[in-house]
């Protein structure tokens, strides 16, 4: 049983997308924000241990160097989800090519997620 009103149109995908970006917004901005902290805190710590000969100082600089690569990799892959949201858009709106793009998400999301799984 549906709870909209039956004075409420239903959403168009564009709406639904931008609301779907809006909500990695958050996601967004942290990796990000995550990235250049430890690209930074890991290059200035690096350079204070070279600087005064300490190796600790360097070695703990280098380990946050290198947890900035996989928060890159996480921050690229929302831009990447939302890019894809986006393209997404243009199939779904036209009435013609919706019915053909569900099907090949549905293909996609059950190959990908369901294990083989049908329904």
């Amino acid at each position: 049983m549906s709870t909209a009103s039956p004075s409420e149109r239903p959403r168009t995908p564009g709406e639904v997308i931008d609301l779907a970006i809006a909500e990695n917004k958050r996601w967004d901005w942290l990796c990000f924000g995550l990235v250049i902290a430890f690209a930074t805190v890991g290059l200035v710590a690096i350079g204070y241990g070279a600087a005064t000969n300490q190796q600790w100082t360097t070695i703990g600089g280098s380990v946050a160097s290198v947890i900035f690569w996989p928060t890159l990799y996480y921050a690229l892959g929302v831009w990447r989800s939302n890019t894809a949201l986006r393209v997404l858009e243009a199939s779904l709106s036209d009435p013609k090519e919706a019915k053909e793009t569900f099907a090949a998400l549905r293909a996609v999301y059950l190959a990908r997620h369901a294990k083989g799984k049908t329904q």
